[in-house]
């Protein structure tokens, strides 16, 4: 029946909005959310150097108490401007020193978030 009009076959095959799923968080805690995480996650007292999504995860329970799945809070992550950052190695040139603090820090950050 769609297909059933006078309108070009482009505009006649096209669906309607759909508004999809209502958010769990308002506008506000939005906003709250996305300045929070553009800080260290040390700020709102979480001993972490990065933001995961397992932190955030924890971090809208515990704030807000809504439950988000992990790619969902990735989905949030990536909405509040921050990018999947992998660790980089260090050069092998480094002092000894060094190169113990970077795996120290590469243990803990393996796979944050960080602002783009």
């Amino acid at each position: 029946m769609r297909l059933d009009t006078d309108e070009p076959l482009e505009q006649a095959v096209s669906d309607a909005h759909r508004s999809g799923r209502k958010r769990k968080l308002s506008e506000r805690q939005q906003e709250e959310f996305e300045q929070t995480v553009h800080e260290p996650p040390e700020k709102v007292g979480i001993d972490a150097p990065a933001w995961t999504s397992a932190l955030v995860q924890q971090y809208l329970d515990e704030t807000y108490g809504v439950e988000y799945s992990y790619p969902s809070c990735r989905r949030l992550l990536k909405e509040a401007g921050l990018s999947y950052q992998k660790p980089r190695r260090t050069a092998a040139e480094s002092e000894a020193e060094e190169q113990e603090a970077f795996r120290e820090e590469l243990k803990k950050s393996d796979g944050k978030w960080t602002p783009q």
